[in-house]
């Protein structure tokens, strides 16, 4: 559509925007947010079906430690033990709770005058008085480092619920209740400390870190890329016209989204943000190249005609190749990665097309805008940089080093998530937990599903080689607890004065010592946590010391080698931590993999258009290398990436994208205006540098409070979009142009 036919329809196409912004941001009110993790996963995910039929089969995964802490140890502090007891009763009352496991629950047999009595661990220590001879009963495995610290200092009350995916509300529910509980408990027992981890809480630290973003951070992010376009624009009108275009793509795209039906996650929730700063950036040079004209030029009309003449077909390009990137997001495995392509996708293209329609009609006014200071230092700087390029310049072994050094932090780049690291040292979760792992065992545990080719588990050549195979993974260092039926059956045994080996007695035998210990449980109790009803199927429980999903993808491995050791025992390994470490080892290759493809094509259809093969060549060389320069810092600097790697890859992307079409359309256009390959490429950075500069700096600087993030994901999108977005600066000023030449020689 031209300029004239454009403004021609101006009233239409206002009330047009109007009324399919009302339309679909009435959607918005239908979206809603889960915090269930298991939604990054398809039904069909092996990982997850695993995980699925084993709580069916046994125990739930949500879970919240308290760790009750004092200055003595557990038999010489009666109001420690009277917290466990008390305590254990009050979890007993949460919502939702399925098991309650502490020293004051968890169930001990043993020899009492030849009777086989079953008390609690608590309960047989101290009687009354604690009984000194019984304290090593704490070094059990059933209990140390899961119930009771190695200094007996320490002590564990283990909540686990049973809630189901599409109750994920009652995550906060029961959060809510471990916060109250925690000003209660201080109340109750003054002299002892308070502390509360595990899956549920961390669960919930992220929710809550994410809102105090959404109302400080993302906040005070807004307010600065406001005023930075401010300063850079040099009006208020044009910058209000420019963030009205990127909030009518993100009302649209979420409008659209609630329509759809989406549910929104810790991930899709950042597609808001995502389309702003795509479409920010795209129509930068619109806005930016129209200030300027209109510093010369008194028409607005004249001065809108020359912007979207010199704008509107790389804006074009810019929205198809983004959104194209984006869309290609729809290749990977995990639902909230394709939502984001899908929604993304839809905005960055809908911000493209109101650029070049829509925000062109807002601008056209007699209102005199006022001129930026700022941009016009940079467009005298870039003026100067432009004429020293018309000398012919050649671009430096030492430029091309620097360049080829950043790219290979690439390989000193890990693949990893800490969901708990993620959270700021700053949050009372984090410190906890890291109290937790200190003195017990952290939020971190995996399942070992066991079943049998024998009858039942009570075979003693099973029990035999369950034992071994606790005992094998207990020598592991990434392992803090690992209890078994095993652990339990030798307590069973012993306290009927057995003292034989567990492979050493009939099937027949251990079954009965297993049902007569199932007689003396107490009301409420039950062993179907450990063993199942066909006694065909039992458990090995890990808790780790580790929360790398690296480190936990590594100790899987070990699990999985031990399989063919063991004649008797069919394993498999899994549990709450297994899928979830591999959510980003499994996504960022295949979103890498997606991406690569798209930018391929993306190069090859930029070739076609321009008629001239290099043009593509440049157009991959200089979208691709920025990207590689910027995460390969990010190599040398974190050595890992993980659960933000595939926002910065989509944000970063679509910025890289935009500025590098940008250069090489305006440097075509100069071509075709009868200027030499070197005065082509100085009116390119002369037409477009102030923008993509400006572009730069509003997103780098805008993006910079969100390092203070207690959420490390948010301050590590900040850090590695700002790192990368620098690279794509500095190629597109020093090295691009040297490409650019190239490739109109072909014209030539």
């Amino acid at each position: 559509m031209s300029p004239e036919s454009l403004l021609s329809r101006r009233t239409g196409i206002l009330v047009g925007v109007l009324l399919v912004t009302i339309g679909l941001g009435s959607g918005i009110p239908n979206l809603s947010f889960t915090t269930d993790s298991r939604v990054f996963y398809d039904d069909d995910n092996p990982r997850v079906v695993n995980l699925t039929a084993f709580e069916e089969a046994f125990i739930p995964s949500h879970t919240v430690l308290f760790s009750i802490s004092s200055q003595s140890t557990l038999d010489a502090s009666p109001s420690h033990r009277n917290a466990i007891e008390w305590l254990s009763n009050a979890v007993t009352k949460f919502p939702n709770i399925s098991r309650v496991d502490s020293l004051s629950t968890v169930s001990y047999p043993y020899d009492n005058a030849g009777v086989l009595t079953v008390d609690t661990y608590l309960e047989y220590i101290c009687p009354e008085k604690c009984i000194d001879e019984r304290l090593q009963t704490l070094d059990d495995p059933v209990v140390l480092n899961r119930l009771v610290s190695a200094d007996k200092q320490t002590s564990a009350v283990i909540g686990v619920f049973s809630i189901e995916r599409h109750e994920a509300e009652k995550i906060g529910v029961v959060a809510a209740r471990v916060k109250s509980l925690k000003h209660e408990f201080g109340d109750v027992f003054p002299g002892l400390e308070f502390r509360a981890s595990g899956g549920i809480p961390v669960s919930q630290a992220y929710v809550d870190a994410s809102r105090k973003d959404s109302s400080t951070l993302f906040v005070g992010a807004a307010l600065t890329i406001v005023v930075l376009l401010w300063l850079f624009l040099g009006d208020i009108r044009i910058t209000a016209i420019l963030l009205t275009t990127g909030l009518i793509s993100v009302v649209a795209t979420m409008g659209a989204a609630g329509w759809l039906g989406v549910t929104l996650n810790s991930a899709s929730s950042t597609v808001p943000i995502i389309v702003l700063t795509l479409v920010v950036a795209s129509s930068m040079h619109l806005f930016t190249h129209y200030a300027r004209f209109r510093q010369t030029e008194a028409d607005s009309t004249a001065a809108l005609y020359a912007a979207l003449n010199a704008n509107a077909i790389p804006i074009l390009l810019t929205a198809l190749t983004s959104s194209a990137s984006l869309l290609s997001l729809q290749a990977i495995s995990s639902p909230p990665v394709r939502d984001i392509g899908l929604l993304a996708g839809i905005g960055v293209f809908t911000g493209g097309i109101l650029s070049i329609t829509f925000a062109p009609l807002l601008l056209n006014t007699d209102r005199q805008p006022t001129p930026s200071r700022i941009s016009n230092h940079v467009q005298r700087a870039l003026n100067a940089y432009a004429k020293y390029l018309e000398s012919g310049s050649k671009l430096s072994i030492l430029t091309v080093v620097v360049f080829v050094v950043a790219a290979l932090g690439l390989t000193q780049m890990q693949i990893d998530d800490d969901f708990v690291s993620y959270l700021s040292k700053r949050t009372e979760v984090r410190t906890d937990t890291d109290f937790a792992i200190q003195q017990l065992s952290g939020p971190s545990h995996i399942e070992l599903d066991i079943s049998t080719s024998t009858d039942t588990v009570f075979e003693p050549r099973v029990l035999g080689e369950l034992d071994r195979l606790t005992s094998q993974i207990r020598r592991y260092d990434e392992v803090a607890v690992a209890i078994s039926l095993s652990d339990l059956m030798k307590n069973v045994v012993r306290s009927f004065g057995d003292e034989r080996e567990l492979a050493e007695i009939d099937a027949e035998s251990l079954a009965q010592y297993f049902f007569l210990f199932e007689m003396g449980l107490r009301a409420g109790e039950s062993t179907s946590s450990i063993v199942d009803s066909e006694h065909s199927r039992t458990h090995v429980s890990l808790l780790l010391r580790i929360t790398s999903a690296y480190e936990i993808r590594e100790l899987e491995e070990k699990l999985i080698a031990l399989v063919d050791d063991f004649e008797y025992l069919q394993i498999t390994v899994t549990g709450e931590n297994i899928p979830v470490a591999h959510l980003s080892s499994s996504n960022i290759p295949a979103v890498a993999t997606t991406i690569i493809t798209t930018l391929l094509i993306t190069a090859l259809l930029l070739g076609l258009y321009f008629k001239n093969y290099r043009v593509g060549i440049n157009a991959l060389i200089a979208i691709t290398v920025p990207v590689a320069c910027g995460l390969g810092i990010w190599g040398w600097g974190s050595g890992s990436i993980g659960l933000a790697g595939t926002i910065v890859i989509a944000v970063s992307l679509g910025v890289v994208i935009d500025d590098a079409i940008h250069l090489i359309y305006q440097q075509v256009s100069a071509l075709e205006n009868g200027l030499d390959e070197w005065e082509s490429t100085a009116y390119s950075i002369h037409r477009v540098g102030t923008a993509i500069t400006a572009t730069t700096a509003v997103l780098v600087l805008g993006l910079a409070p969100l390092l203070f993030s207690d959420f490390k994901v948010n301050a590590t999108f900040a850090a590695c979009t700002g790192i990368i977005l620098v690279s794509s600066l500095v190629f597109d000023l020093v090295a691009l142009p040297k490409l650019l030449v190239w490739a109109s020689r072909s014209n030539r």
